[in-house]
C-alpha cells in the first residue's frame, strides 16, 4: 500500500507543472470567442493568439432609411496590463444606406454605398468580478472612404437618375462595445 501511495505521489508531483502550465494557458486570450454589441452593431471577436484577434461586425436598421453595415477587423495587442488591453485595429467595412422620400407627386430614391478601409486604436477592459465580460472603447475609422451615391427622382411618370463617386481621407468618431467571452 505504501508503494502505491509513493507512486501516486510521485506521479502527482511530476504532473503538477504540466497542470499549472495548462491553467496558465487558459488564462490567456488565445482561442476565446466573444460576442457583443456596440454603437457599430453586433460583433464577434475571436483571439487567434494572446496578441492577435479577428472581428466580424454586422450593423443594420430599418424604417424610413434602410442601413446595412458589414465588416471585419484585424486586432493586435500593443500593451497589456492585468485586465486592460491596448490594441490597434485595421479593417474593411461596407455600408449601404437607402431611403425613399415622397413629397406630393415627386418620389426620390437615394442609395449610398461606402467602402471604408481604416485603422485605429482602442482599449478593452475585462472586469475582475466578471472576467468573461469586457468593455471596449475604440477610435477607428482613420483611413480611406470610397463613396458612391445614386439618386432616382420620379415625377409624373418620368425618372431622372444621377450618380456621383468620391474617394477621400476620412475619420469617424469611434465606438463603444460590450462583449461576453464564451470560452
Amino acid at each position: 500500500m505504501k508503494k502505491v501511495l509513493v507512486v501516486l505521489l510521485a506521479v502527482a508531483v511530476l504532473a503538477a507543472p504540466s497542470f499549472a502550465a495548462e491553467k496558465k494557458k487558459d488564462d490567456g486570450m488565445a482561442g476565446k470567442m466573444g460576442i457583443g454589441a456596440g454603437s457599430n452593431g453586433l460583433g464577434v471577436r475571436y483571439w487567434l493568439s494572446d496578441k492577435m484577434g479577428i472581428d466580424g461586425n454586422l450593423g443594420f436598421s430599418f424604417g424610413d432609411n434602410t442601413k446595412l453595415s458589414i465588416g471585419g477587423n484585424l486586432v493586435s495587442v500593443l500593451k497589456e496590463k492585468k485586465n486592460l488591453r491596448f490594441v490597434w485595429i485595421a479593417g474593411l467595412f461596407l455600408d449601404t444606406d437607402s431611403a425613399e422620400i415622397t413629397a406630393g407627386a415627386v418620389t426620390t430614391k437615394t442609395t449610398e454605398t461606402d467602402l471604408n478601409i481604416a485603422g485605429g486604436i482602442g482599449v478593452e477592459y475585462s472586469f475582475d468580478e466578471l472576467p468573461d465580460l469586457s468593455f471596449g472603447a475604440f477610435l477607428t475609422g482613420v483611413g480611406i472612404n470610397i463613396c458612391s451615391v445614386s439618386n432616382d427622382t420620379t415625377f409624373a411618370g418620368t425618372t431622372v437618375s444621377s450618380s456621383d463617386s468620391t474617394t477621400k481621407f476620412a475619420t469617424t468618431a469611434g465606438n463603444l462595445q460590450l462583449r461576453y467571452y464564451l470560452k
